[in-house]
């Protein structure tokens, strides 16, 4: 709006003289692109204030969850688990919360001690990796 009304005075100031001989119409033209590169910095310090303002609303969003104390506390009294030593392994394991539809349908893998272990959700019906 800005950078319309201001191109719009100066072709009203500048177009008379122009037209009037006064002054040339290639010093008008070379005014015009002045102003519109005087217009791209206003405009680029304007997207950065917005883009600012955004990422200063997600840290907000992110500190909020951050500080979320969890609801899962150890019993009083309750003694640490040892060390893991051995191995864990699935062997065609399925689960269904009652109804028809299975949730795991023969899975199978094993974790050895030491070994990390990950579940890998696709987009895809069917495609999920569990990999260690």
């Amino acid at each position: 709006m800005i950078v319309a009304i201001g191109t719009c005075l100066v072709l009203g100031y500048g177009g008379a003289p122009a037209l009037g001989g006064e002054l040339s119409a290639g010093v008008l033209i070379v005014f015009l692109m002045y102003l519109g590169k005087m217009y791209k910095p206003m405009r680029d310090l304007s997207k950065m204030a917005d883009t600012v303002s955004k990422a200063m609303v997600g840290h907000e969003r992110i500190q909020e969850v951050l500080d979320i104390e969890s609801l899962v506390r150890d019993m009083p009294g309750a003694r640490r688990a040892p060390a893991f030593q051995r191995q864990i392994e699935f062997d065609t394991v399925s689960f269904s919360y009652g109804g028809d539809k299975q949730i795991l349908k023969d899975v199978s893998f094993k974790v050895e001690a030491g070994q990390v272990a990950g579940n890998r959700r696709s987009v895809r019906v069917g495609e999920d990796d569990i990999g260690a």
